[in-house]
Formats: C-alpha cells, sequence, structure tokens
C-alpha cells in the first residue's frame, strides 16, 4: 500500500464527514453504509477515495433522496459537469450507476456508458 494513498484516503473521509451538512441525512446515512461496505470488502485504496470523490460532488448536488432521482435529474446533474473529459465523466457514469443500482434501479439502467476499445474503468 502507498502511504501517500493511506493518507489520500484519510483526507476523503474527513471530506465525507465535513460533508454531511450539506447532504440529505438519508442519502448521507446511506452513502457512509456503502463506502464502510467498499473498506470492508477491502477495495483499493484509490477505489474507495474515487467513489468518495464523485459521490461527495453528487450527493451534495442532489435535492432529493437517491431513490427519487430521475434520468432528467442525472442529466442535469451531468450537465453540471460538462467541463470534464470524456474519460472523467465515463467514470462518474460508472461509479453513480455501480453506487445506485439497488437504492434506484430505475436510473442505474438508464446510466449508459460507451465502450471503448481499451476501457478498464472499475467501479
Amino acid at each position: 500500500m502507498f502511504q501517500e494513498d493511506i493518507l489520500d484516503l484519510a483526507y476523503w473521509n474527513d471530506r465525507l464527514k465535513i460533508a454531511e451538512v450539506e447532504i440529505l441525512p438519508e442519502n448521507f446515512k446511506t452513502l457512509r453504509k456503502y463506502i464502510k461496505r467498499l473498506q470492508d470488502e477491502e477495495r483499493k485504496h484509490r477505489t474507495i477515495i474515487n467513489h468518495l470523490m464523485i459521490l461527495i460532488r453528487f450527493s451534495k448536488w442532489l435535492e432529493k433522496p437517491y431513490e427519487n432521482v430521475t434520468e432528467d435529474d442525472f442529466d442535469d446533474y451531468l450537465d453540471t459537469r460538462e467541463t470534464l473529459k470524456n474519460s472523467t465523466l465515463k467514470l462518474h457514469k460508472i461509479i453513480i450507476r455501480a453506487f445506485i443500482g439497488k437504492i434506484n434501479p430505475k436510473l442505474a439502467g438508464s446510466i449508459k456508458t460507451k465502450q471503448t476499445q481499451h476501457s478498464n474503468i472499475t467501479p
């Protein structure tokens, strides 16, 4: 394990705690449980950090529970990320789809990414 990843993970876990006041309580609880599950599964630190970075931003933007997010809401979120490169936008979609899959299967099923020849992004 890289020392830098350990420090980054601690930083992003702190950011999650700080963001609590900006996230709906039910969404914060769900997000915290999801991150804990990733840690319990001993996912790579970089994977957890990527999930934290993207899901904190998404959760702070949301003004409704995850269960009620529509495809139009998600498209509105993506519009706020329009300056991102395609590969970064794809990572956002993959992570949010993986996270929201059991919470809001209809939304998860509507999140599509284009398959590229050398695509190895994992949630």
